[in-house]
């Protein structure tokens, strides 16, 4: 039967569209979460997708495990030529106080083989400089390190981290990278760990500044950054750094969790049914009285060879809660034949009880039958319900029930 609704977060990069996590607290001010999708870069904030501006392929780039990030195939993607551009103004391209960035993302190739700065994300437009970028910084030397700019091509600021902070080679490693600016300072942050702090000219806006990815440039369609990313995340505020650490160990978590339903299996159950429900002592004695076993949500064993194993076992699982010396116990469950026990269907059988001539009980005797767990495909053993009784027969009620009891005992 469906259970309730569960939510899973995300701990990677989902592979379809979805939305921002507004209950997580780590999307208050969250206005870009963009991630690789069907081809494209997607914003889960604005629900637009970017446009390639050149006819290559959505390549991506293999990278090994560095600082815990381990490589996940296509959850990084890149360029070599061209970029991505988002279409209209999204949140972020208003930002212009305080706001945060970060980026998984790694170089592809080092400053020997690049032409300019490897810019992952940038929101701006025109000459007149506006918005920010955040890339990487190895453009003359291999730097190894990254930097963020505010209104390129304005009186914009550059602040750089410190040379060599993602370690040698850092084209060849995935990198988890953060910059917070507070209105006056801005703070780097690499993987999940404070890097330096810097005072910086404040981001301004502009009536056509829009969002690029893999663009070398914030104020124009430049092409072949040559960089790899798999998520860009921006807020009009400044994380703390308790905030970058979280967002760095987990940047999935910001997008909506998976609803989910989760499915729970009744549990196996027997109903037991058939003539012996009214049985007397005579009855007994008689022979002939059905026991029908029905299971639901598990069923019987084979038909055949394997199920003809296990018939024994049912009648030892058919059991009184009495201890009469010539009672259920020391009789039918003692001498019932395994003749009597069919596999009428997958989850029916029946027993057909045997006469018992020396069967004979002075007190009610209640019989359990507990389906034992090799007779079923389950495996556990299920206790039938209900439970029945075989009352004695006596001097008092029909005087000739006492004449029969009188010529079984002198047989």
């Amino acid at each position: 039967m469906p259970g309730p609704f569960g939510r899973t977060p995300f701990t990677q990069k989902p592979q379809f569209r979805t939305r921002v996590h507004v209950g997580n607290s780590l999307c208050q001010g969250l206005r870009f979460a963009a991630y690789p999708c069907n081809g494209t870069w997607y914003d889960a904030v604005s629900g637009v997708e970017a446009s390639l501006t050149a006819a290559v392929a959505f390549g991506t780039s293999s990278l090994p495990t560095k600082n815990g990030w381990s490589n996940r195939g296509d959850q990084i993607a890149g360029v070599t030529s061209g970029h991505f551009k988002f279409p209209i103004g999204l949140p972020v391209d208003h930002i212009v106080g305080a706001f945060s960035v970060f980026i998984e993302s790694s170089p592809v190739i080092n400053a020997s083989a690049r032409a300019t700065t490897g810019k992952v994300f940038a929101t701006g437009e025109g000459v007149t400089g506006s918005g920010f970028s955040f890339g990487f910084d190895d453009v003359t030397t291999v730097n190894n390190g990254f930097a963020i700019v505010s209104n390129t091509g304005g009186a914009g600021t550059t602040i750089s981290s410190t040379s060599n902070i993602l370690g040698s080679n850092s084209e060849t490693f995935i990198h988890r990278i953060a910059a917070c600016y507070d209105g006056t300072n801005c703070r780097l942050h690499a993987n999940g760990v404070f890097d330096k702090t810097a005072s910086m000219t404040a981001p301004v806006t502009a009536a056509n500044r829009r969002t690029h990815v893999h663009s070398t440039s914030n104020t124009a369609d430049n092409s072949g950054s040559q960089v790899c990313a798999s998520v860009i995340l921006a807020w009009n505020r400044a994380l703390t750094d308790e905030e970058v650490r979280e967002i760095t160990l987990n940047p999935w978590q910001v997008f909506a969790p998976i609803a989910r339903k989760i499915y729970f299996q009744n549990p196996a159950s027997c109903a037991l049914t058939g003539t012996v429900t009214t049985a007397t002592e005579t009855d007994i004695v008689t022979g002939g009285k059905t026991i029908i076993l029905t299971l639901t949500n598990d069923t019987w064993v084979a038909s055949g060879a394997t199920f003809d194993a296990q018939r024994q076992n049912i009648i030892d699982g058919i059991d009184s809660a009495q201890a009469e010396a010539t009672g259920w116990d020391a009789t039918v469950k003692a001498t019932q034949g395994v003749a009597g026990v069919v596999r009428t269907s997958n989850t029916v059988v029946t027993i057909t009880l045997d006469a018992q001539a020396t069967y004979n009980i002075t007190a009610t005797e209640t019989i359990t039958a507990t389906i034992p767990a090799s007779a079923l495909t389950g495996g556990s053993a299920i206790i039938a319900t209900p439970t029945f009784d075989v009352t004695p027969v006596g001097v008092t009620g029909n005087p000739w029930n006492y004449y029969a009891q009188l010529r079984r005992m002198a047989a």
